[in-house]
């Protein structure tokens, strides 16, 4: 069941990534080219174009700690350095 769970939340996260592609598509068609700064509703695409970006890529790197937690004993070294070693176990 959990991992009908992760595959559905990267397919929500990349479909969302595609929607807001074709936005950002639509909005360039539809803006006149004479304006000399950006306009406010091009920057709101732009940074949550970049943010579900981010939380996906950290979605897929979470999962895949999870994951090898079960098929490894011991953590990844750079969670030792980080002290997250007591979180892992």
């Amino acid at each position: 069941m959990a991992f009908i769970f992760i595959w559905a939340t990267y397919v929500t996260g990349v479909g969302l990534l595609i929607c807001l592609t074709v936005l950002i598509d639509l909005l360039e068609i539809q803006l006149p080219l004479e304006h000399n700064t950006v306009p406010v509703i091009g920057a709101y695409y732009a940074v949550t174009f970049i943010l579900v970006s981010l939380s996906l890529a950290i979605s897929a790197i979470t999962n895949n700690i999870a994951n090898r937690a079960t098929r490894l004993s011991q953590p990844p070294g750079f969670l030792k350095k980080v002290k997250l070693y007591e979180v892992y176990i």
